[in-house]
């Protein structure tokens, strides 16, 4: 199962989050975090004013429990930090907890911000969140199907897009499950649910309607139940 270290801004939106969780939740990979992580992400959210500082306190506290084997303590680090590449202090510290976790793939929306080629000395791939889900869901099409599905299930109002595209290996691709995959045909039957938690508002190609992704809160299927608050 691969290890996955994420940027703060991959927490952004609720959906990205959510489905980033439940992954990690069902055993398709594991996502390592770090108590610098979410106190960073617990001051944005309430500073964006997208959570309340009570909310985000108990999202975090959430996670906490429920992915603790997950967690790279400080101590595991720290002598790490002033040795990464990057402008932004923050990011080292990310660099450093993915190294420390033996992360193999490091995911965020900035990768201008995090240096590839020195970052794979470590074995570690800078990639951004459309490219690493779509790459899962090659690898893994049912088992991320399966928790789309579970994920899809539990919002009232899942927003849906208008032309979602996918890409893969660094060309653009539309998403449309393999004829010959034997998964196609349920894949196809969850495609709204593909859709929506793979294209994301802010993927460069993919447009998503006004006013429809409001879920109301990141829900994990089993163990914490909903995060929203």
């Amino acid at each position: 199962m691969s290890r996955v270290c994420v940027d703060t801004n991959v927490l952004f939106p609720f959906s990205l989050m959510d489905l980033m969780l439940a992954l990690s939740e069902d055993a398709v990979h594991t996502v390592i975090w770090s108590d610098h992580l979410l106190d960073e992400w617990e001051r944005v959210i309430v500073r964006e004013q997208r959570r309340s500082a009570p909310s985000a306190t108990r999202i975090c506290a959430v996670i906490r429990e429920f992915f603790a084997d997950s967690r790279v303590s400080e101590d595991a680090y720290k002598l790490l930090v002033e040795q990464m590449e990057g402008r932004d202090p923050d990011d080292r510290y990310h660099m450093a907890a993915a190294i420390a976790g033996r992360a193999q793939t490091l995911v965020t929306w900035n990768r201008a911000d995090f240096p590839a080629k020195f970052l794979a000395r470590f074995g570690l791939t800078v990639t951004d969140p459309d490219t690493y889900l779509c790459s899962l869901l090659s690898q893994s099409p049912r088992e991320v199907v399966d928790v789309l599905g579970r994920m899809s299930a539990g919002k009232r109002r899942p927003p849906h897009v208008r032309r979602p595209e996918c890409p893969r290996s660094g060309r653009g691709s539309r998403l449309r499950p393999s004829s010959t995959s034997p998964v196609a045909g349920r894949a196809a039957g969850k495609l709204r649910e593909v859709q929506l938690l793979l294209a994301f508002q802010r993927a460069s190609r993919v447009r998503v309607r006004a006013g429809a992704s409001r879920t109301g809160g990141c829900r994990l299927g089993r163990g914490p139940g909903s995060l929203g608050g």
